[in-house]
């Protein structure tokens, strides 16, 4: 049985309840005197209109066509005159029926006394009630729409490649900084040298301290040797080959190995000193070269950051980037000797960085 709640009362009275359920409540609202009451309350309640009201259907969308007509008016550059128009006009012109709510046979009879004066109902003053057609689309619109797509496309599509340049430019000074912290290590328990000098052997070539400090425990990651936007660093499969590699290497294999050893940097060479090859001594030195970025020319622009330049680290522990050969200020070429060649320097103070690979004495 159906529960005689307020809103089922509510529901029977608008007849919004199902077909069973509307003839049980009739059922018990006949043998239940305070069914009955509770009923004639709620019908006062809904200020029910009457039910000999005259009521006429406006004329079929009207509404649409009124709208239709005035969007025309619209383009066709005869708005102006439609100010005058008031909003509540065209509201009123749109719809003024409201639906009429008959309440069942079994309360006909209630008492005058209990009824309210019926009332009908109006539809909000509001322009969301009209149905406006949407207006055509230009040509003019179509190309001011599509300009402004190609400029903000442009606005961030050069934020986007600023932003990844100088997050590999950062990722790029970080990975000399570390290999600055190996190398002051290293230089810590070998008499203020980076590395051991070798003159002959597997290990007698730039590049050598990238496998020495990695077996030495100052470089643990050998991807700090890798450029962030060389191929080698972007090959999650890049291997850098060992001491054990190198000196295990058949004489075909171990030119490309040394290659590889000491990554995609620039490294000091060292220098000669009474012709005999020395290891570069940490002196705090803030023009004296370590590493650098591969140097970019004409002819390879290289991978330097989306600008013409390297960054290079010093003696002292700075980095700098730098757009020429050498400082402002400073005479040496550092990746040249002072005689101008890709070799050794001719004295302690002389840097001259070369890609890994290049033999110590040539």
């Amino acid at each position: 049985m159906i529960n005689p709640s307020e809103e089922n009362l509510l529901g029977y009275l608008i007849r919004a309840n199902e077909e069973h359920e509307q003839e049980e409540l009739a059922e018990q609202i006949r043998c239940d005197a305070k069914l009955r009451k509770d009923c004639q309350l709620l019908h006062s309640g809904l200020a029910l209109p009457a039910a000999d009201e005259e009521h006429l259907d406006p004329p079929s969308l009207l509404a649409a066509r009124t709208c239709e007509k005035l969007w025309n008016l619209v383009d066709s550059g005869e708005f102006p005159k439609l100010l005058s128009v008031s909003k509540t006009a065209a509201a009123e012109s749109a719809s003024q029926a409201a639906a009429t709510i008959q309440p069942p046979a079994e309360l006909s009879s209630l008492p005058a006394s209990r009824s309210t004066a019926s009332a009908g109902y109006s539809p909000p003053n509001s322009d969301n009630e009209l149905n406006r057609p949407k207006r055509r689309w230009h040509w003019l619109d179509l190309a001011v729409a599509s300009s402004v797509l190609v400029v903000i496309g442009g606005v961030l599509t050069s934020q986007v490649l600023s932003s990844r340049t100088q997050g590999l430019e950062l990722s790029c000074r970080n990975n000399l900084q570390t290999m600055y912290s190996g190398f002051t290590n290293f230089a810590s328990m070998n008499g203020n040298r980076l590395t051991t000098a070798h003159e002959r052997g597997p290990l007698a070539f730039a590049g050598s301290y990238g496998p020495i400090l990695r077996r030495a425990g100052y470089l643990p990651n050998e991807r700090t040797l890798l450029c962030p936007e060389s191929g080698l660093a972007q090959d999650l499969d890049t291997h850098l080959p060992t001491i054990e590699e190198l000196e295990q290497a058949s004489p075909g294999d171990l030119t490309q190995l040394q290659r590889r050893a000491g990554g995609t940097y620039h490294v000091t060479l060292g220098y000669l000193q009474n012709g005999k090859y020395q290891a570069v001594r940490l002196l705090n030195r803030p023009q004296y070269a370590l590493l650098s970025d591969p140097v970019a020319t004409d002819k390879q622009p290289g991978h330097n950051h989306g600008r013409r330049g390297q960054n290079v680290l010093f003696d002292n522990g700075s980095v700098r980037f730098i757009t020429e050969c050498q400082l402002h200020g400073c005479r040496d070429h550092y990746y040249q000797n002072d005689a101008g060649q890709e070799a050794p320097g001719l004295h302690q103070d002389d840097s001259v960085l070369v890609e890994s690979g290049v033999s110590t004495l040539r």
